[in-house]
């Protein structure tokens, strides 16, 4: 890529036919529901980004995740950082500890898969997260508008990461 882009992550722990979400106290998507993650620290890769952000975010430690996407997004910010991400999507099964709520994230709770209400998330995950949910992997670009409404997607499915 030869824009530069924030890289960061996003985990969807899951147990059975249910996923773990809580929602999110700042930044964006502050107020909806949405998995775990933040952004790389210096030096860090994706993996280990993945388990830190969890274990602060929610208090369990990652220990069986899979990359199942990468989504880059184009945000409305004031902020650099966080206008343009590139976000490494997991799914996690296995992890220790119990969640807990955070500064970052409140009312955590399992949700059956098949009963998600979008309307609860940030406009552009109803195109991406079903498909991560139901074993799909997936690519792709999403750009919102100022207002936060979707402009622009191009998600795909592919064969693995």
């Amino acid at each position: 890529m030869s824009e530069i882009y924030t890289e960061a992550t996003l985990c969807f722990p899951i147990k059975g036919d249910e996923v773990l979400l809580a929602e999110k106290q700042k930044k964006i998507g502050a107020g909806l529901l949405n998995g775990f993650g933040g952004k790389l620290g210096p030096g860090e890769d994706i993996h280990a980004a993945n388990i830190r952000e969890t274990q602060e975010e929610i208090g369990i430690r990652i220990r069986i995740a899979r990359k199942v996407g990468e989504i880059a997004f184009h945000n409305p910010s004031d902020d650099d950082e966080l206008k343009k991400m590139l976000v490494h999507i997991f799914t996690a099964t296995e992890w220790d500890g119990e969640p807990t709520e955070t500064d970052e994230m409140k009312k955590i709770a399992w949700h059956k898969i098949t009963d998600l209400e979008y309307d609860n998330f940030l406009p552009a995950d109803r195109h991406f997260v079903p498909q991560i949910l139901n074993g799909k992997n997936i690519k792709g670009l999403i750009e919102y508008n100022d207002d936060w409404s979707v402009k622009n997607t191009s998600v795909e499915e592919v064969e693995k990461f």
